[in-house]
This record gives C-alpha cells, sequence and structure tokens, in this order.
C-alpha cells in the first residue's frame, strides 16, 4: 500500500490497506502495527478527499488511544507525528479550525524536538492552511514562511509543492499578483521534478 502510495496510486494504496487491516491479527505481538496501517489508510482517504471515511478511521485509531492511553498505541514518533498531521487536516476540513490549529502545534512542538524535519515542514503548511481557511492570513503566511526556512534540513522536495501553492493562493486573496505567481512557479517546477501528479 505504501509503495502505491508512493507512486500516486493511492486508490490502489486504499484498496490495499482495507485488505490489510481485514487480515490484521488483533491478538498476535505486533498489534502497534494496526495503529501505523490505520494511519496510513487515513492519510490515502484524505489524500483522495474521501473526508468522511478518514474521519471514521481516525475516530477508530482515537478509541484506541482511550484503551492505551497514547496517540497511538506505538513507540514511534513518526506514527504519532503523522496521526497529528492528518487529524488537523481533517478538522481543519470540517471547519473545526481552533481544535485543528492545536493539534498541528502538539504535532509541531513534537516534530521539533525530534528534530523530524520533513514531518515538522508539512505540520507548519499544514498550520497555514488551517489559518488561510480560519480567514487568519497573518498568521497563515508567517507559517508558510516558517515552513520554507526548513527547506535545507527536508529530505523530499515534493514537500514543496504544497507549501509554494497554499502561499500563492493566499497572496492571490489578498491581490498580490505578482507574488502569487511567483509562488505558483515555484511550486510548478518541483511539480515537474518530483512527477507528483496530485501537487495541488
Amino acid at each position: 500500500g505504501r509503495i502505491e502510495f508512493y507512486q500516486n496510486h493511492f486508490n490502489k494504496a486504499i484498496r490495499l490497506g482495507e485488505k490489510a487491516l481485514k487480515l490484521f491479527d488483533l491478538n498476535g505481538e505486533r498489534t502497534y502495527y494496526y495503529d501505523l496501517m490505520l494511519i496510513s489508510q487515513a492519510i490515502y482517504l484524505e489524500k483522495v478527499n474521501r473526508i468522511g471515511d478518514a474521519q471514521n478511521v481516525i475516530e477508530k485509531l482515537l478509541q484506541r488511544r482511550q484503551l492505551h492511553g497514547k496517540i497511538i498505541y506505538s513507540e514511534t514518533n513518526q506514527a504519532s507525528l503523522n496521526a497529528y498531521e492528518i487529524q488537523s487536516k481533517l478538522l481543519g476540513k470540517g471547519k473545526q479550525f481552533s481544535q485543528a490549529a492545536e493539534v498541528a502545534q502538539k504535532g509541531i512542538e513534537l516534530a521539533r524536538v525530534d528534530r523530524s524535519y520533513d514531518r515538522l515542514f508539512e505540520l507548519w503548511t499544514t498550520l497555514g492552511g488551517i489559518y488561510t481557511e480560519w480567514n487568519k492570513p497573518h498568521l497563515a503566511k508567517i507559517c508558510f514562511q516558517t515552513a520554507l526556512k526548513l527547506q535545507q534540513w527536508i529530505q523530499k522536495d515534493s514537500l514543496l509543492i504544497h507549501t509554494h501553492t497554499q502561499l500563492g493562493r493566499l497572496y492571490l486573496k489578498q491581490d498580490n499578483i505578482p507574488q502569487a505567481l511567483d509562488e505558483f512557479k515555484r511550486s510548478y517546477q518541483y511539480s515537474k521534478t518530483s512527477h507528483d501528479e496530485y501537487g495541488e
């Protein structure tokens, strides 16, 4: 499923994720893999705008958190960071902006402590998107610019596509056409080099 996801075959990734979740033995020794699979499935579903289905998966994950007292039943920070990111995105899409921003900020703090720069970059971008939708353009711009300051440390140039696009849209809303076009050009250049057909 992850291989298909990284090749932008999101619907195939979803189908494989569904099969994996059905076949998983919850009585086995490595039950934390189930949480990782839930997070992955929510990410795949969000990528194709199946927001309700993604929220249902996150709800199942949160129910498991109540059982185990953690964001997920796993010791890996990367998995927790994925959970924070997808949960904040879904809350934002549901117009629950205050909660979305709070979740993203928790993820940012964990990513900062863990020095997980790719995830930190994504979480700052996610928070910027939340502030944009919340009609707080000044805070949104700060978030996008903070993310872009991390550019030298990130591993995947494809992450830059979304951030430059979001910043371009923000400038467009402010009628700053030259800066908007500049950001869209940068986004397009990264899209061409990373072959991300779903880059926004």
